[in-house]
């Protein structure tokens, strides 16, 4: 099997984005991030995760998926 990422990125690379008055500002990385958590039954315990920045959270939907259901979640999430 071919190694995955785990993150799919969805912002600017470097983190920055533009805010509307303020202009450029470092925001931090953000995207859905695929992570074991070993909830689930047998090779189910895959999550979705959003990122921004430094916080995360599981997205609706995005528990107890298998490897592959997640990253394809994932990818179809960030648009890839």
């Amino acid at each position: 099997m071919t190694e995955r990422s785990n993150d799919y990125p969805t912002g600017n690379p470097n983190g920055m984005s533009f805010l509307p008055g303020t202009g450029w500002r470092y925001t931090g990385p953000e995207g859905y991030r695929v992570v074991f958590d070993g909830t689930g039954p047998d090779e189910s315990g895959w999550t979705v995760l959003r990122y921004h920045g430094a916080h995360t959270s599981p997205v609706h939907g995005g528990r107890g998926l298998t490897e592959d259901d997640a990253h394809a979640m994932a990818a179809r999430l960030a648009g890839q």
